[in-house]
């Protein structure tokens, strides 16, 4: 298993890919650089390039992501895991605009999702994606 570290809001954030083979039901890890790399892997489902989210309280800025990247294909499974407090949630609901905007706001970047711009679109637009093409799987899903 190959795992690329990254430096993440200052604390260290693996993404593990894992690539699943049409011919293998195995499942096999591939790190990002040689998933960005390899020449094969064409059909790109979601790309987030720069991310940087930040939140606004009365005494200042506060950075929560700092500038992540990422691509996955279709078929791929990324997993994002770190220390309490270090990004994760809000990096995955920044990819659906679920980031309540103020206090939260999507600083700089790009989210592409099947060949759109996440980011461009309107509420109207984002909704009929969210649910039946794109989703997520709250922590605590009694609550969500």
């Amino acid at each position: 298993m190959d795992l690329d570290t990254i430096n993440f809001n200052s604390k260290n954030i693996q993404i593990i890919i894992k690539k699943y083979l049409s011919n293998d039901k195995s499942m096999h890890y591939t790190s990002y650089n040689n998933f960005r790399n390899n020449g094969n892997m064409t059909m790109q489902e979601l790309l987030v390039k720069n991310l940087k989210v930040s939140f606004s309280t009365p005494e200042k800025e506060l950075v929560a992501v700092r500038g992540i990247s990422y691509q996955l294909n279709k078929g791929e499974t990324l997993a994002l895991v770190g220390e309490s407090g270090c990004g994760k949630t809000v990096s995955a609901l920044s990819i659906l605009r679920l980031i309540e905007d103020p206090p939260g706001k999507i600083m700089s970047g790009e989210i592409f999702f099947d060949n759109k711009d996440l980011l461009k679109l309107t509420k109207k637009e984002l909704q009929a994606h969210r649910g039946k093409d794109i989703a997520m799987v709250f922590q605590d899903a009694m609550t969500s």
